[in-house]
């Protein structure tokens, strides 16, 4: 199984209770404060597992993990390399 971006909308809605409703690809997730600093753990490890990839600390930042667009080309980046 690939790694995609509904996966990443249903872990927001049933492990995070985050209303994605009104989310886009290019909805800010962490600038706009959807998503908390306890919160990016949790998706962190969600995307290492579902993706198949290890983040290294000094790839967690906003130009990286700011939107679910960003998450999805961050993951397919790593699993290209």
């Amino acid at each position: 199984m690939s790694f995609t971006p509904e996966m990443m909308v249903d872990y927001l809605k049933s492990e995070l209770a985050i209303d994605v409703e009104d989310l886009t690809p290019e909805t800010p997730l962490f600038s706009s404060g959807i998503i908390d600093s306890f919160a990016l753990v949790s998706l962190m490890t969600f995307v290492e597992t579902e993706g198949g990839i290890r983040i290294s600390p000094s790839d967690v930042n906003l130009s990286n993990f700011d939107s679910i667009s960003r998450i999805q080309a961050y993951v397919d980046r790593q699993l290209a390399a």
